[in-house]
């Protein structure tokens, strides 16, 4: 037949867990060998698809929600507290936790092998930032960069479904939708949220007129934010603390009033460096020089500064001399300090900051670079736990099929390995995708 998942069941029949290395895009599976009486779980390499599970009195259970695993007779809500301060420290709660105890998240690029009572989690593949030791041209980077971007679109126009795509204006959903319509024979029905003042509207029309597209638009108001709260939570199971998340739940539900499918621009930023910390983290050789005492005297005299928590985090974080320390200092609602301050007793054991979590990914990373190792721990951890749940959850809260061209893992390695240059060029961020 023509199921997807039918070819997963033949290609795992013939090759076992490198079943794996043949699949491209986004996928939670799950297959039962009866006749080995094994168990194989597997998480798509990006981490598009959530995937928990929780190991009780001999048994695995598992789902793509939490809230599944909670109807299990065996499976209680308890805190991890654990995972609560990881959430007061980054917005999020990065995986393998959860906000809830015993329930984990399953990695991405891994997967889990069940036999005979032993749980074997393994790592099936990882994103290498070695490079080239010839370097190619500008030239010659730009064109293999679009013809990645290219083919990946068109695998991703593959649908029996009406379909159209996110677009906020910005560099890398105006890309999907310009490589969009320059495939399909019709407009690309386009979707766009605004906030009032200030917001991306009048870039996501202009984009949208450029192409010809079939544009959707809708503004959001403080009452939705009250009106849909409680229902972004249940559907994210956990919180982020994002006010993002309505916005996402908002234009999921007004474009499937229109199709059924839509590509999103997630990952760009990760790929090519388009966050200002990636920037900042240029100057952090400077500060590295400052004297202890200096670096403490900055972050104590940022702390008191009125305002202006972008600059705060960024004097924090770039005087901070521990790799794993200053990454982690780029995102906190709370500090170590600030945390004391408002929990309990019980709760201070579990006041340090996420640094550890991010030493354990940095110790996974083969790059040198300063970017790209910042560019790999937010893959691992910023990508997959906040912006890529948020938007599964929310889309498939509207039943609606999101689809991420930039994050097919042939277009991911290639950016990896791309020098640094093009990515942070004298400041300017994203310089090749531009």
């Amino acid at each position: 037949t023509k199921s997807d998942t039918e070819v997963i069941v033949h290609l795992y029949e013939e090759l076992g867990p490198e079943c794996l290395q043949q699949l491209r895009g986004m996928f939670g599976i799950a297959v039962w060998d009866k006749h080995d009486r094994t168990l194989f779980i597997a998480r798509d390499r990006m981490g598009i698809k959530p995937l928990y599970y929780t190991i009780n009195n001999g048994s695995l259970i598992f789902g793509s929600e939490i809230k599944a695993l909670l109807v299990h007779p065996a499976v209680h809500a308890s805190l991890d507290l654990q995972g609560l301060s990881n959430y007061l420290s980054l917005k999020y709660v990065p995986a393998p936790g959860t906000l809830f105890e015993n329930i984990h998240s399953l990695l991405p690029g891994h997967y889990l092998w069940v036999k005979d009572g032993r749980v074997e989690l393994k790592r099936y593949w990882d994103i290498s930032y070695a490079k080239a030791e010839t370097p190619k041209s500008e030239a010659e980077y730009i064109e293999e960069a679009t013809e990645l971007l290219r083919d990946s679109v068109r695998l991703r126009l593959r649908s029996d479904v009406p379909f159209g795509a996110f677009l906020s204006g910005g560099v890398d959903s105006s890309t999907i939708v310009a490589l969009m319509s320059e495939q399909m024979s019709e407009p690309v029905k386009t979707f766009s949220v605004g906030f009032g003042d200030g917001d991306e509207l009048p870039f996501a029309k202009l984009v949208a007129d450029r192409f010809g597209c079939d544009h959707h638009t809708l503004n959001i108001t403080a009452a939705d934010f009250i009106e849909h709260a409680e229902s972004v939570l249940w559907h994210m199971d956990q919180p982020i603390a994002d006010q993002a998340t309505v916005a996402t739940l908002m234009v999921a539900k007004l474009a499937r009033q229109h199709v059924k499918m839509v590509l999103t621009g997630e990952g760009g930023d990760e790929l090519f460096a388009g966050y200002a910390r990636y920037a900042g983290e240029r100057l952090s050789p400077w500060t590295r020089w400052l004297p202890t005492f200096a670096s403490g005297l900055i972050r104590g005299g940022a702390r008191r500064l009125p305002g202006m928590r972008r600059g705060k985090l960024a004097l924090h974080a770039l005087t901070t001399g521990n790799e794993a320390e200053r990454y982690a200092n780029w995102f906190p609602m709370f500090n170590d300090e600030t945390k004391r301050q408002v929990l309990t007793d019980r709760m201070r054991n579990y006041c340090a900051g996420a640094g550890s979590l991010f030493a354990q990914h940095l110790t996974a990373c083969d790059a040198r670079e300063p970017l790209d190792r910042m560019l790999y721990v937010d893959s691992k951890l910023w990508l997959p736990d906040f912006l890529l749940l948020r938007g599964d959850k929310l889309t498939m809260a509207n039943s609606l099929e999101a689809r991420l061209p930039l994050l097919d893992h042939r277009l991911v390695e290639f950016a990896a390995a791309l020098p640094t240059k093009y990515k942070l060029y004298r400041g300017d961020r994203k310089y090749l995708l531009k």
